[in-house]
C-alpha cells in the first residue's frame, strides 16, 4: 500500500508539520511585516509550486503536439487547472498578507497587476478549451496556446515588475530580492519554509492525479458515445 500511496502520506504529514510549526515557531523581528511573516509558509510555496505545475503543463502540451496522445493533453489540462487553483489560493493568501502589511488587499503594485493579467490569460485558456467540442481539436489548439502562454505569464509576474522604479512587493522595482529577504529568516523558519514547498507540491500533485483520472473517465465516455 505504501508503495503506491507513500508520497501522498508524506505530503499530508509535511503539511501538518508546516501548519503546526508555522503557527508556533520563532520568527525574526521584521519591521512592518511582524507576525504576518508566517504567511511565508503558505503564500510563497503556493506560487513556487504553481510555476512548476504550469511548466510541466507546457511540457505535456509539447509532447501531445509531437505524438498526439490524448493522455498527454489530459495531463497538461490537469496541471493547468490545478496550477490555476494554486494561483487563486496564492492570490488570496497574498491579499491577506497585503492587508496586514500595506493596508490594502490589492494595492496598485506592478507585481500584483501582473499576476492579475497573467491569471486572466490562463482563465481564457480554460474558456477556449471549453468552447471547443472536438477533443483532438481542443487538445491541439489548447496545447499551442498553453505553450506560448507560459513565457508570457512569466514575463508579467517576473520580468515586467523588475522594470519599474517603485514597487511594494519583494523582488520587484526598488525592493530587495527574495534571496536577500530570505537571508533574514532564522533557522526555525527555514526548517518550516523549505519542507512547506515540498508539502504543498505533493499535496497538490495528489489533486492533479485525481483531476487527471476524472478527465480520463470523461474522455473514455466521450469516445464510447462516438462509436
Amino acid at each position: 500500500m505504501f508503495g503506491k500511496w507513500w508520497w501522498k502520506f508524506l505530503g499530508v504529514a509535511i503539511m501538518l508539520y508546516a501548519i503546526t510549526k508555522g503557527l508556533t515557531s520563532n520568527i525574526p523581528d521584521v519591521s512592518i511585516v511582524e507576525q504576518s511573516i508566517r504567511n511565508l509558509y503558505y503564500h510563497v510555496p503556493m506560487w513556487f509550486v504553481m510555476i512548476i505545475f504550469m511548466f510541466i503543463s507546457s511540457v505535456y502540451s509539447i509532447l501531445y503536439l509531437r505524438n498526439e496522445k490524448l493522455t498527454n493533453d489530459r495531463k497538461a489540462q490537469a496541471f493547468t487547472e490545478i496550477g490555476i487553483l494554486l494561483g487563486i489560493c496564492g492570490s488570496i493568501t497574498g491579499a491577506i498578507w497585503a492587508r496586514a502589511t500595506w493596508g490594502s488587499f490589492w494595492p496598485n503594485d506592478p507585481k500584483l497587476n501582473g499576476v492579475a493579467v497573467g491569471m486572466l490569460i490562463y482563465f481564457s485558456l480554460l474558456v477556449l478549451r471549453g468552447a471547443i467540442t472536438d477533443e483532438r481539436q481542443r487538445a491541439k489548439i489548447g496545447g499551442i496556446y498553453n505553450i506560448f502562454v507560459f513565457p508570457i505569464f512569466l514575463a508579467f509576474i517576473y520580468v515586467m515588475p523588475k522594470l519599474v522604479d517603485v514597487s511594494l512587493h519583494p523582488g520587484s522595482g526598488d525592493t530587495v530580492q527574495f534571496t536577500m529577504y530570505n537571508n533574514s529568516l532564522n533557522a526555525d523558519m527555514r526548517m518550516v519554509f523549505y519542507p512547506a514547498i515540498i508539502g504543498w507540491g505533493l499535496l497538490f500533485l495528489w489533486v492533479v492525479n485525481l483531476r487527471y483520472r476524472v478527465l480520463t473517465i470523461i474522455g473514455r465516455k466521450q469516445e464510447q458515445l462516438l462509436k
